[in-house]
């Protein structure tokens, strides 16, 4: 199983709002629970709890450890990786990270400097190179272009975008800004093609709930 590391992904999702809500209804709560208590406590002092004897036959809890043997490697070898790959961002795209084959999988604009750069960096793990047809800065160009339509939804168009991505290996191998709409496919095929060149793949994907 692989997991991309370079999650460059926007969505129209009331997650913030939802959070919000939640925060209020949980500090709402917690001011009931004090008031309750408040008005407990002036007439009844609580009696503070005795706390159990420990059992002796307890078994002391295990650190929890993660499925894959080299993870924590593999995310030090990764994390080293995309730092070497900011100061290439005309050749880098992104990396996932192959736990199953215990390597790496770097995406990059074939260049001789970063492939040299890469080899000095002495990561200790084993990298798999993949050549990607557009580097990280030219996909964050092409996003550019579609990422405020995010928040400028038009109904005269019959369609409305929901996410826009550029983190995953399917938009690295293919050069593409990935985009969700809900509405008339065919028309925002139309419409992001040629507002980004042809570098776009767009599909139809369902409004958040909630």
């Amino acid at each position: 199983m692989s997991s991309a590391r370079t999650p460059l992904s926007s969505a129209r999702t009331p997650s913030m709002a939802l959070r919000a809500a939640g925060t209020v209804l949980a500090v709402g709560a917690v001011l009931l629970a004090a008031g309750c208590g408040g008005q407990r406590a002036a007439g009844h002092p609580a009696t503070p709890a005795t706390p159990a004897p420990a059992s002796s036959s307890a078994t002391p809890a295990r650190p929890v450890q993660s499925a894959w043997p080299h993870q924590e490697e593999l995310d030090k070898a990764a994390n080293a990786v995309e730092q070497l790959g900011a100061s290439y961002p005309d050749s880098y795209t992104g990396l996932s990270v192959d736990n199953e084959g215990d390597r790496l999988v770097v995406y990059r604009k074939p260049s001789a400097a970063f492939d040299a750069a890469l080899a000095k960096l002495h990561t200790g793990q084993r990298i798999a190179l993949r050549d990607a047809p557009r580097s990280q800065r030219e996909l964050q160009e092409f996003r550019a272009e579609v990422e405020p339509l995010l928040s400028r939804p038009d109904k005269s168009t019959g369609y409305q975008l929901v996410s826009v991505s550029t983190g995953d290996e399917k938009s690295w191998t293919r050069g593409v800004v990935e985009v969700g709409v809900h509405g008339d496919l065919a028309r925002a095929r139309r419409d992001l093609s040629a507002l980004t060149h042809g570098h776009v793949e767009v599909r139809q994907q369902d409004m958040p709930v909630g």
